[in-house]
């Protein structure tokens, strides 16, 4: 990981995917932000750029106006190499996705990682 201070009107290139901030005066200490590909109006999956998804469905909103990535997204990302906690995100969520978010994610699983243990749940 470069450690580096971001100056003013700096652009990022890919393959940059995630920025970590720090601030020892503030708590949380620490931000993550984790950046996504698009193309026109789709988002794609950077791991596999066939897996896409109209722009207009990969974010959500808290009750508070927070934005946040769906979680059919998440949970993609997560399958790659899951840990428990990952497993555990994946237990509560997958019951209350949506029919349509979660044959999204059962198909890109397939694409990305062909018998996947999710598949036999989705």
């Amino acid at each position: 990981m470069r450690r580096e201070k971001w100056d003013e009107g700096e652009w990022l290139d890919l393959p940059v995917h995630e920025i970590h901030g720090r601030n020892a005066t503030s708590d949380p200490s620490t931000l993550e932000i984790l950046l996504n590909e698009s193309s026109g109006d789709e988002w794609k999956f950077r791991r596999n750029l066939k897996i896409v998804r109209p722009q207009s469905m990969i974010g959500l909103h808290s009750e508070n106006g927070i934005p946040f990535l769906s979680p059919e997204i998440v949970l993609l990302y997560k399958a790659r190499n899951p840990t428990a906690n990952d497993e555990a995100d994946f237990d509560k969520v997958c019951p209350r996705l949506d029919r349509e978010p979660r044959h999204w994610l059962k198909h890109a699983i397939e694409a990305c990682h062909p018998g996947h243990p999710w598949l036999e749940i989705l």
